[in-house]
């Protein structure tokens, strides 16, 4: 944990396969934003690997803005 502070890292990318509650408890440990994405299609909205891709990159701009 304290490698995040010491690197200035703002956000965590998390596949959705890990556990919510330890990407959670990372979250608020550390102060960070924590999102958790799909590592591949198949999910609501989520068709082909390019929708996969633009799904990824709206999460991280969404989460850098905040």
């Amino acid at each position: 944990m304290e490698e995040i502070g010491d690197s200035q890292i703002e956000v965590l990318l998390a596949a959705n396969y890990f556990s919510r509650q330890k990407v959670e408890v990372i979250a608020e440990r550390t102060g960070i934003e924590a999102i958790r994405v799909p590592m591949g299609p198949g999910v609501e909205g989520v068709d082909d690997y390019f929708q996969l891709v633009d799904l990824w990159i709206k999460s991280l701009v969404q989460a850098f803005a905040e």
